[in-house]
């Protein structure tokens, strides 16, 4: 018995893995946020393309191996050098994270074709079509459009703080995990970047606070005569690699921020000068407990809709 092998099924299907996988890379380093030279990525897809035709051919008895290259342990092996072909080289714990989306949006992928298959019939050119506009969609809308809202748009608030006739714009993270509160008032704190707030400092009271261990008696000597004794704090707190920290902080004179035309006051607030940077791309600068955002913003409601104490 035969086999008959049409050529253009077969480049059209090669060509329709060669794109798939391309596109399911493309989407991986979306999300993963992993940044590569451009030509390791078709570089993968097309190992994964040579793979797909020595098992076809295999399968159709063009040549010997199929039970080598229908095992399991193949097909992982080749799986794991795409990766590392498109985005290494990669560390075993990273390897699982990235390999994980992969296959997240390899299964939405392929239950995209299999509707297709139904509604359509095994049209090869279909499918193929389908899967990519599937991973689109995953990647672009399932995850960019969310990304953006939910982190940009939700967890990300452009905050204004006053001091006297200056003021500096800071995008800060709503972060459910600072509890920092100044311990003789009870009021909550607003870790900001000091390279943000240097415009509001005073030059003397700036060298002390970010120095990498700052001295309590320049600290005086700053603070002498200037209307910062009044403002100034300190914020003791514990994070992870430090049990005992100290956290200089000031009262300013406002700080707020804008939905649409409405501006929000955050009322009783301590603003806590952090010495370093909280992330080397800076998407954001300070961070703020959501509690605060949800209080500024009822204050400013009418008073007839104002939830109850009660």
């Amino acid at each position: 018995m035969q086999t008959v092998i049409y050529l253009d099924e077969v480049l059209l299907r090669l060509l329709g893995d060669f794109l798939v996988n391309l596109l399911l890379l493309w989407a991986t380093a979306q999300i993963t946020k992993i940044r590569r030279p451009p030509w390791r990525m078709p570089s993968a897809a097309a190992l994964g393309a040579l793979y797909e035709f020595a098992y076809l051919g295999s399968s159709w008895h063009l040549w010997k191996g199929f039970a080598f290259f229908a095992s399991p342990l193949v097909m992982l092996g080749v799986f794991i050098c795409m990766l590392q072909v498109a985005f290494g080289p990669i560390k075993p714990r990273r390897l699982l994270s990235v390999g994980g989306y992969f296959i997240l949006i390899g299964l939405v992928t392929s239950g995209a074709g299999l509707v297709a298959s139904y509604m359509f019939g095994e049209n090869p050119l279909v499918k193929y079509v389908t899967a990519i506009a599937a991973i689109l969609v995953v990647a672009e809308l399932g995850w960019g459009v969310v990304h953006r809202v939910v982190w940009q748009e939700l967890l990300h608030v452009p905050i204004t703080v006053r001091l006297g006739e200056r003021q500096v714009q800071v995008e800060a993270l709503l972060d459910t995990a600072n509890h920092l509160r100044d311990p003789l008032t009870g009021e909550s704190v607003i870790i900001v970047e000091a390279e943000v707030l240097a415009p509001l400092l005073p030059e003397d009271f700036l060298k002390v606070v970010t120095g990498r261990e700052f001295d309590f008696s320049q600290l005086s000597q700053a603070l002498a005569d200037t209307t910062w004794a009044q403002r100034f704090r300190l914020l003791p707190y514990s994070s992870l690699g430090r049990e005992h920290g100290m956290l200089i902080g000031f009262r300013p004179d406002e700080v707020y921020f804008t939905q649409g035309k409405a501006k929000h006051q955050v009322e009783d607030v301590i603003v806590g000068i952090y010495q370093r940077s909280f992330l080397p791309n800076g998407e954001y600068r300070a961070l703020m407990h959501p509690e605060l955002l949800q209080t500024a913003m009822e204050s400013s409601w009418p008073d007839a809709i104002k939830p109850s104490s009660t």
